[in-house]
């Protein structure tokens, strides 16, 4: 240990190699503050990593960058203890070593807090790079980051570098895949863009925020149909049904108003379509509205009809059971039929007395 002092105050550069070979036979917490007075911060650092304080080892290396060394540094940050030398090792390298940092996110992304090493990335240089600061550079990670879990953050953070890209189809995988971010800020961020396929994403999260109105509102600009008819039908609103319904037939798009007749059959009146059709002069379009509608109307009267046969069915056999019972008790020949119990339970079935009073008589005579 001594000598290791020695070689501090008078052989600077002889320090590591003094430390590689005999830090097992000194000692090292001595040895450490003797490095650090001789400001052989290298040496100092390999000390600590070796005493396992890899705090201590990162913070060195922070503080003085002459100390770096990327595998020592990567080494250290995967034994670090406290969860804030992390981010204190990512501001560093944003600085320093900023071509190196994909490979600190990589090693960190495990254990770090992916919403506060985003939040760190989109406040780097952002008088450089704009608004977003490095982020856009660091899309793969964000990639990674999401893929493991649904985070907001890292969701809109990936959301809006793939709106910088104009890429359309990843943003719409992104957004259906990974939903936990600010959907209707999104929307209304989208529904004014030039491209028609990003109006299209708008209309579909207003849609899934049952924001039903505005979703019909963005379609209907684009003349997309299809999307207002569904937004319209996933609504189940009969008052924006026959706004599109009357929008439709306005500006004679019968089809529309076929097709709206049909994907909202559930809660569309036919009063209301019957009246429509004929006012409009499109029965001829609404025909199989009515086909379907008068056949379901069928199915329901002879279920009805089914139901009451069988009803009557049941209070006959309840009542031939009763006549038996009457004809099977030994009272009815001691006493006569005036005088048994089940012979009023009799009368009341002939009387046409309910089958709970039957029973009640029954039930007395057991």
């Amino acid at each position: 240990t001594e000598t290791g002092i020695l070689c501090t105050k008078y052989r600077p550069e002889r320090v590591m190699d003094f430390c590689k070979m005999w830090w097992q036979r000194c000692a090292v917490p001595k040895l450490i503050r003797a490095c650090e007075v001789a400001a052989c911060w290298e040496e100092k650092v390999f000390l600590h990593l070796q005493y396992k304080e890899a705090d201590p080892a990162l913070a060195t290396m922070v503080a003085h960058p002459l100390a770096w060394n990327h595998a020592m540094f990567l080494e250290a940050i995967v034994k670090c203890s406290n969860v804030e030398s992390y981010y204190r090792a990512v501001s560093f390298y944003l600085v320093e070593h900023a071509d190196l940092l994909p490979d600190l996110l990589t090693t960190v992304s495990a254990k770090a807090d992916p919403a506060r090493v985003t939040g760190l990335l989109k406040a780097t240089r952002t008088v450089e790079y704009g608004e977003h600061g490095v982020l856009p550079l660091f899309k793969e990670y964000l990639q990674k980051v999401q893929q493991r879990g649904d985070v907001a953050d890292v969701n809109e953070a990936y959301n809006e570098i793939l709106l910088l890209e104009n890429n359309v189809e990843s943003l719409r995988q992104s957004i259906e895949n990974f939903p936990a971010f600010d959907q209707l800020r999104m929307a209304r961020k989208l529904e004014h863009a030039t491209a028609i396929e990003y109006r299209r994403i708008a209309a579909s999260l207003f849609r899934e925020n049952k924001k039903y109105e505005q979703a019909v509102e963005v379609s209907k600009r684009d003349k997309l149909w299809r999307d207002a008819i569904e937004s319209a039908s996933a609504s189940k609103d009969p008052e924006l049904v026959d706004f599109l319904s009357r929008y439709f037939l306005d500006n004679e798009l019968r089809e529309g108003f076929t097709a709206m007749l049909l994907a909202c059959y559930e809660f569309f009146r036919p009063a209301l379509a019957l009246e429509y059709s004929w006012t409009y002069g499109v029965m001829d379009f609404s025909m199989p509205f009515f086909v379907q509608t008068m056949e379901e109307i069928g199915n329901r009267v002879m279920g009805l009809e089914e139901e009451s046969r069988e009803r009557a069915q049941a209070v006959d056999e309840f009542k031939k059971g009763l006549q038996d019972e009457v004809n099977d008790d030994p009272s009815v020949l001691l006493h006569g039929v005036q005088d048994s119990a089940a012979s009023a339970a009799f009368a009341l079935t002939q009387s046409g007395g309910s089958g709970a009073a039957a029973q009640l008589a029954l039930g007395w005579q057991k």
